[in-house]
């Protein structure tokens, strides 16, 4: 929303209206100012959500996973920053914070295995 109704998207985008994600990522990696600042405030306001189910549940693994990830370093950089920014110190001492590997698979091999353990624990 924000992309539609800046002055400066108003420059950088033919039509506003049809901004898509992937269009702010591919001028962000083409040195756009303002698609990389985009990016980078999306990913820091996440980083202060994610912190706090951190500081809720103290995990060792943060794995990242999501289209939203795809932008790799864009936003892996600045939500990285506002974890630590935001997170109790204990908590970040153990966390390791990983982009998935698995991509658009993850879902479907997440459901598989639910399925599978309730199958075991049924026998």
């Amino acid at each position: 929303e924000e992309v539609r109704e800046s002055d400066a998207a108003r420059g950088l985008f033919r039509n506003p209206r049809t901004v898509t994600y992937s269009d702010v990522v591919r001028l962000a990696r083409e040195g756009a100012s303002f698609s990389t600042r985009l990016l980078a405030r999306a990913a820091r306001m996440l980083g202060v959500g994610l912190a706090t189910a951190l500081n809720l549940f103290n995990p060792e693994l943060l794995l990242l996973n999501g289209r939203f990830f795809d932008a790799g370093d864009l936003v892996l950089g600045p939500l990285r920053a506002s974890i630590r920014d935001h997170a109790i110190a204990s908590t970040m001492k153990r966390l390791a914070i990983e982009p998935s590997t698995l991509g658009g698979r993850a879902a479907a091999l997440g459901a598989g295995l639910v399925a599978t353990k309730a199958a075991v624990q049924r026998l």
